[in-house]
């Protein structure tokens, strides 16, 4: 019988454990690993006076989190962290992780900027577990001597990508442009590992297979402890501090342990029965490096107005600061008709039931010209195909948009042209149809004898049309 060993080890033969001789052991918790790790990040001493929020999500360990928010969050410097910290801390063995955006441009930045650079050529520690050197390392694979590697994906081909690897942690990055309908694709690749999943993005389009998966989330929101916060910061090096700094990315904010007292705040849930799938939200909002004020981005942070959220809501179109700023969801103008507006349309009349032909043609005896009765027909081309009969009532009423009432549906199995055609005369006349169009495509045969009239395919009976003036075929 094979024990537990041996089988480690035949999971261990496909790498050399001599290579990760050497290789420091690094803490496994997060928040000791970034500060022993990595203290520099993308050129810069590691700050996080500013961005309190960001600590609960680097020790939120859940199988599956969504982050969405503005631009300039910090996003970059989670993912990177996270990445880094999964795939180097002591211990790990064969681990693969997956970043996937949405085209290789992205890939490309994020590999060389953002990982091979910002994270681990600028840390001396991290350097030294890359198995190959730096700049030479493709942009789609960055292997380490730990034995644990690094993809970079795009989505294409409905994240084609990433079938048949074995991924223990998947981040979408720029999530609002992926085919994220095909988000179960990448479970697929975790039901070995058993893996997790980090999404990330900014807004997007309302009514989205993007939004649909964020309200699948508890959607949580980071509240200030006080909510007069901005009104405590500290600005220029009249009021520094010793150890208190400022940045060039900040203008003349004072960074330093006052904003800890300040800045302290909590998550809160805005849906916690979906307590399984983790969401945060961050607009730009809630980032003290983000003047909030026109007035404020000039006389306190000594920066440029542009850069104010005031100056953004009133020179920015409302779905560029909805979706860029705040991290929202906008009504897109290639999205003219969510699955929502439909539900709303509907919800005034959900009590109303299809109609049988003569309830139509009473509705039409007492309301006269006030409605309209047409018919609309769809001819199946045969098996496995069926020919469709619909027949609605518009609606007229003053002052106001007619409304259009579907008041009659009907799919029919296959069967004989001259019987379809009678039929379909039949409910025109019993429904006091006003108005019918038929699809000549594959009854051409049918709107004919709809038109003109014909016999009774068993019994002979002759049975009048209703009249090319009130019947039309059309013809995409």
């Amino acid at each position: 019988m094979v024990n537990f060993q041996d089988k480690l080890n035949k999971l261990t033969e496909r790498w050399d454990p001599t290579d990760a001789e050497g290789l420091p052991q690094l803490p496994t918790t997060i928040m000791e690993w970034r500060e022993v790790a990595r203290p520099i990040v993308d050129g810069h001493p590691r700050e996080h006076f500013t961005t309190p929020f960001w600590d609960p999500i680097y020790l939120d360990n859940h199988s599956r989190r969504m982050i969405i928010g503005g631009r300039q969050i910090r996003k970059s410097a989670f993912t990177t962290d996270d990445i880094a910290f999964g795939t180097t801390k002591a211990g790990t063995i064969g681990q693969q992780f997956a970043y996937v955006t949405f085209d290789e441009l992205s890939k490309a930045g994020y590999s060389k900027q953002k990982l091979q650079i910002g994270t681990f050529e600028q840390n001396q520690l991290l350097r030294l577990f890359p198995r190959n050197k730096l700049g030479n390392v493709s942009i789609g694979e960055i292997s380490l001597l730990n034995g644990n590697t690094i993809y970079l994906l795009t989505d294409h081909g409905e994240y084609k990508h990433l079938e048949g690897k074995s991924i223990n942690h998947a981040y979408l990055d720029e999530a609002q442009y992926q085919t994220i309908e095909h988000y179960g694709k990448i479970i697929q690749t975790m039901m070995g590992t058993k893996g997790r999943i980090t999404i990330l993005g900014i807004g997007g389009e309302a009514g989205s297979p993007y939004e649909a998966l964020w309200k699948d989330t508890d959607q949580r929101e980071w509240v200030y402890d006080d909510p007069y916060w901005r009104d405590k910061l500290r600005y220029g090096e009249a009021d520094l501090q010793p150890g208190e700094f400022m940045l060039p990315s900040s203008g003349k904010l004072i960074i330093g342990e006052y904003l800890r007292d300040i800045l302290r705040g909590h998550w809160e849930a805005k849906a916690p029965d979906n307590y399984m799938f983790h969401g945060y939200h961050i607009p730009q909002t809630i980032m003290p490096t983000i003047p909030l004020k026109i007035d404020d981005s000039i006389n306190k942070y000594r920066l440029d107005p542009i850069f104010s959220i005031e100056w953004q809501q009133r020179y920015q179109s409302a779905q560029f600061v909805l979706s860029h700023v705040m991290g929202g969801f906008f009504k897109s103008l290639r999205r003219p008709i969510t699955s929502e507006m439909v539900l709303r349309c509907m919800k005034p009349y959900r009590n109303l039931h299809l109609l049988e032909p003569w309830e139509i043609a009473d509705i039409k005896a007492t309301y006269g010209d006030k409605v309209k009765i047409a018919m609309g027909i769809d001819w199946g081309s045969g098996k496995p195909s069926r020919t469709v009969i619909s027949v609605f009532i518009e609606w007229f009423i003053k002052g106001y948009p007619s409304k259009m009432q579907l008041a009659f549906y009907e799919p029919r199995e296959p069967e004989n042209q001259m019987d379809q055609a009678q039929w379909a005369t039949t409910v025109f006349k019993e429904a006091r149809c006003d108005v019918g169009v038929a699809d000549l495509g594959y009854g051409a045969n049918q709107v004919k004898i709809m038109q003109d009239g014909g016999r009774d395919r068993n019994t002979g009976a002759w049975f009048d049309g209703v009249g090319a003036d009130k019947l039309v075929g059309a013809r995409a």
